[in-house]
Formats: structure tokens, sequence, C-alpha cells
């Protein structure tokens, strides 16, 4: 018993540091949320998806995977970083616009969006070989740059925020021409 109490206390604690943490980090939070709501979607977009648009999708997906297979790990990398670097440099433009908040929430539901697909197309067609295929081929490359584009649109979102308190006083932000 003493045992079963003392692990309660210890998920509490761990359920408050983790709320407490979110509410700390709220803007990374909701860019997260966002970019796994994207996945989430683009999966069900294939799984409910006409038989056209899933023809397509998989001369699309055929395309990519043979690109990718006879490439080495470094260079998928790579070109996952200049695909997200397009993602990223569109982010930090947006940033500098007190009023592109909307654009910059997008752009992370929009890869999720793509990522999803992929792995719902990929899964749907080939099954357990699709899966194996996002797990040793794109998932890999995608968390790295996944990761970057979620950092960058939480600093982009900030950036846009800031220039938006200018023009609005009551945000109270850093740069207000009346503070």
């Amino acid at each position: 018993r003493w045992t079963m109490s003392r692990t309660s206390v210890q998920l509490a604690r761990s359920v408050e540091n983790m709320a407490a943490s979110m509410k700390k980090n709220k803007i990374t939070v909701l860019v997260s949320v966002l970019f796994f709501a994207g996945m989430l979607y683009g999966a069900l977009l294939i799984g409910f998806g006409e038989k056209g648009f899933l023809d397509s999708l998989g001369f699309m997906t055929k395309v990519y995977a043979d690109g990718r297979t006879g490439q080495t790990v470094l260079t998928t990398f790579f070109n996952s970083f200049v695909s997200a670097g397009t993602f990223i440099l569109l982010l930090f433009l947006l940033g500098f616009s007190a009023i592109s908040a909307p654009l910059i929430l997008f752009l992370p539901f929009f890869r999720g969006l793509g990522l999803g697909a992929s792995i719902g197309y990929l899964y749907t067609a080939y099954g357990l070989k699709g899966v194996a295929f996002c797990a040793a081929i794109i998932l890999p490359a995608a968390l790295f740059s996944t990761f970057a584009v979620i950092l960058a649109g939480r600093e982009a979102l900030k950036l846009s925020f800031l220039f938006l308190s200018a023009f609005i006083p009551k945000m109270k932000g850093e740069i207000s021409p009346r503070a």
C-alpha cells in the first residue's frame, strides 16, 4: 500500500509538472498540435480518398521512393533539410509581418498534412512493408526537419506577435510606440 500511494503522488507531480511546462510553452504546444492535426487529416484524407486521387498520389510516392532507395542516409537527411528549409525560410519571412499569424499557423499544419498523407498512402498501398519503409526512410529525416519547422513556427509566431503589439498597445509588447 505504501508503494501504491507513493506512486500516485509521483504520478500527480509528473502531471502537474507536465501541465506547468505546457502552460509555459503554449506557442510550441499550439504549433505542434497543428502539425499533428495536419498529419491526422492527411492520413484520413488518404483513408477516405477517391481512386483517382490515390492513383496520382501513388505515382508521386513511387517516384519519391525510387529516388530515396538508392540514396545514402546522409543524402536523405540533406534532402529533407532542403525541403524543410523552404518552410523555415517562409516562416522566417512571415515572422516579420504583424498580420501573418494565420499563415504561420497554417504552414506546420500543411507540412503535417503532407507527411500524414505520405505515411497513410504507404500504409494503405503496402501494409506493413509501407510502415517499414516509413520507419526506415521517411521518419528519421522527418523527425529532425519537423522539430526544426515547429521551432521556426514558434519563433515566427512570437516575432509576428511582437510586431503586432507595436500596432495594438493593449498587447503590451516589448516594441510599442506608446510605451
